[in-house]
């Protein structure tokens, strides 16, 4: 991810500097995660880019493309399992499983860098919370919003935009994530290992369509218009 684009969904002003070569080695020897890649299992993404590359707005720059595209599969996907944290009608952290919400259900999921970031909260989800009803008339069950946060902070977030008929899931160590290759290192800004931009649809635990943005300061193919678009052209 460019330097830029991150400021540019934090809200900051642009930085002109990259981080040292030997910090982003130091990094990428320190953090070797085991990411199922989806580009492994014949799926064809248009924009993914590796966590560790996205640090550098250099590498970003050269690996970019002009637009994130669709994910098509020549065999289907599974959408993998995952364990996440909601809140209890007590306000108890609970564990979940994501099979709750996709087993025998037509869901759309959608990731975002964290809660309270000027983007997310103001378009992102808002965007999902308007179109809800046209989802539900797409046949949708479940919207489910993934984000690396704690449950309180999503619960919080979740009641601040009024978004009660979404599903909101937290992912604190970025586990199902980092499975789905849907993380980037966000540790320039303070952030950890981040969610993507991404959108998912998924029909009994298997994905249909998935949109990437090419940089987390966009929000466009993962937007719940550009969802809506999608599926009213199937």
């Amino acid at each position: 991810m460019g330097l830029a684009a991150a400021a540019s969904f934090l809200g900051c002003a642009s930085s002109a500097h990259t981080a040292p070569k030997h910090r982003h080695h130091a990094q990428k020897n320190a953090r070797k995660r085991k990411r199922a890649s989806l580009g492994r299992r014949n799926i064809k993404i248009g924009v993914v880019e590796e966590p560790d590359l996205l640090y550098h707005k250099d590498n970003f720059e050269k690996k970019k493309r002009k637009n994130a595209m669709n994910l098509s599969a020549s065999s289907p996907v599974s959408l993998l399992e995952g364990m996440f944290f909601q809140l209890s009608d007590r306000g108890e952290p609970q564990k979940v499983a994501l099979s709750t919400f996709t087993q025998d259900k037509n869901v759309a999921i959608f990731g975002l860098p964290g809660a309270f970031t000027p983007l997310c909260t103001a378009d992102h989800v808002p965007g999902f919370v308007a179109a809800y009803p046209k989802l539900k008339a797409q046949g949708i069950d479940h919207v489910v919003c993934v984000s690396v946060n704690d449950p309180f902070v999503m619960r919080a977030w979740q009641d601040s935009l009024q978004a009660k008929d979404l599903v909101f899931l937290a992912d604190p160590e970025g586990m199902w994530l980092e499975k789905m290759d849907l993380l980037f290192d966000g540790t320039a800004f303070g952030l950890g290992w981040r969610a993507k931009r991404f959108s998912l649809t998924a029909k009994n635990g298997t994905i249909q369509h998935m949109w990437v943005e090419p940089h987390v300061g966009t929000c466009a193919v993962s937007s719940a218009d550009h969802l809506v678009t999608q599926l009213s052209n199937r």
